[in-house]
């Protein structure tokens, strides 16, 4: 897979979402949009919904960084630059809520989760079992992306430390 074309893609295919709702926009002019051939398009992904996972994937990877970044090291940190991720995004993941989207992102941000609660917490995460783990993970992702859905939904009236806070307060 070649990187610059998934992203010529997914820039094509986001382009697209600014104008009309994901069901309308077709593989066709997707590729169209984004001057490559449907062969180069399914060389890269295999449906549109996997062009979304992409985008997704990289908004969270810039996340990893502001963990990383700025040291946190505990779940209220995690929710308060989680919120500021969602202000930074807020454009791409209002796009992703419009078009019922917001679930690939969910499931990519599952996906990474255990990766960031290594960052977080490093061996400390191994001490809980596997099997402890993903309900752990579960129970986190569905609250704090239920939030983030709720709170870009309504404006994003709160700050993201408003919304870090309430986030810690539920999960004390």
């Amino acid at each position: 897979m070649s990187n610059k074309s998934m992203n010529v893609i997914a820039e094509a295919l986001m382009r697209q979402l600014g104008e009309r709702p994901f069901e309308e926009i077709s593989i066709s002019q997707i590729c169209e949009n984004a001057a490559v051939a449907r062969k180069t398009f399914y060389n890269n992904f295999g449906s549109k919904e996997a062009v979304v996972e992409h985008v997704a994937q990289k908004l969270l990877q810039v996340y990893q960084e502001m963990i990383a970044e700025e040291k946190a090291d505990s779940l209220k940190d995690m929710a308060y630059l989680y919120f500021r991720f969602g202000e930074r995004f807020s454009k791409v993941l209002s796009v992703f809520i419009e078009n019922n989207l917001f679930y690939l992102f969910v499931k990519q941000f599952d996906e990474m989760l255990p990766a960031i609660n290594t960052l977080l917490f490093g061996d400390k995460i191994n001490e809980m079992g596997d099997e402890n783990l993903k309900y752990v993970f579960a129970f986190n992702s569905a609250g704090v992306n239920r939030l983030l859905d709720i709170w870009i939904e309504t404006g994003m009236g709160k700050t993201p430390r408003e919304m870090g806070d309430i986030y810690n307060s539920i999960t004390k």
